[in-house]
């Protein structure tokens, strides 16, 4: 059963600001990765088009010719392995340069919060503790993990389409399509999750950051900025999240299906954040 929390008064509460990630650090960070993702989905269409037109008969008949095929299975393995080296080479800098980039701001954005907390309330801000400097190595990881899957994610879809369309007899005019629609389709997976990874270092860099400065309760801060915003998160609290007050030790369920706890930023794609709360009656 969850621990129940005394009432809050608002009357009590001094508030810092509200933090949010910078933009132009998760745009800098996806337009890198984007660019990235093109330069190989153009040399990828650009190779399977070569082969395709410098075979006899693409179109295929009921008896499969074998060396189409093991030209293609041989194509997209060197493919693979050529972008996949190419793609962790530039993940790790872009993302060592995300990192350091959110970790300044971050820091930043913290302390100025605590100081609109007011006078006369005693903080020590450290953003080099080792909870802080956890949080760090475990967002670079995470980040740098998922941006690694790309040319995978791409090429494992893209090969199946290939395969399919020389059985199918049907031709690089019929695969045109699915090679374009896997392109739009993984290239914004790529984008999204290039933004919401900087969004989440981002979010528990700053969440670290408070609680090493004694911070104990904060406010839920909905972005107001989503296109299809969860709507519990969006509702005023008691019956949703924004400006609810709840405590780092004891974090408020952010996912009524699941049961799942947790804070800002939290689930997939979530842009809220939060502001750091001071009660004048904490124990």
């Amino acid at each position: 059963m969850p621990r129940r929390q005394r009432p809050i008064s608002r009357a009590n509460l001094l508030r810092g600001a509200a933090v949010f990630v910078p933009i132009s650090a998760g745009q800098e960070y996806q337009h890198r990765i984007t660019r990235e993702f093109d330069l190989m989905r153009a040399d990828v269409l650009q190779q399977i088009t070569t082969l395709f037109k410098n075979t006899d008969s693409p179109v295929m008949d009921a008896t499969l010719d074998a060396s189409i095929v093991n030209a293609a299975a041989g194509l997209l393995r060197r493919l693979r392995r050529t972008w996949q080296g190419l793609f962790d080479e530039m993940t790790d800098g872009a993302t060592k340069w995300m990192i350091e980039r959110v970790t300044g701001s971050a820091g930043t954005a913290v302390k100025r919060s605590l100081e609109e907390i007011g006078e006369g309330v005693s903080l020590n801000l450290n953003m080099q503790s080792a909870a802080v400097r956890e949080v760090i190595r475990a967002g670079s990881y995470e980040a740098a993990h998922l941006i690694k899957r790309v040319p995978a994610k791409y090429l494992d879809d893209i090969g199946g389409e290939v395969m399919r369309s020389i059985s199918a007899g049907r031709g690089l005019a019929d695969l045109q399509p699915a090679l374009d629609s896997y392109g739009v389709k993984v290239r914004n997976w790529a984008r999204n999750v290039a933004l919401d990874q900087t969004r989440k270092v981002y979010g528990n860099i700053a969440r670290e950051g408070f609680k090493s400065a004694g911070i104990r309760r904060w406010e839920w801060v909905h972005s107001g900025g989503s296109n299809d915003p969860r709507e519990y998160h969006l509702m005023d609290a008691p019956a949703g999240l924004n400006g609810g007050i709840f405590s780092f030790d004891d974090p408020p369920i952010i996912d009524k299906r699941t049961g799942e706890r947790g804070f800002p930023g939290q689930l997939p794609y979530c842009r809220c954040t939060l502001r750091p709360v001071v009660d004048f009656f904490e124990d």
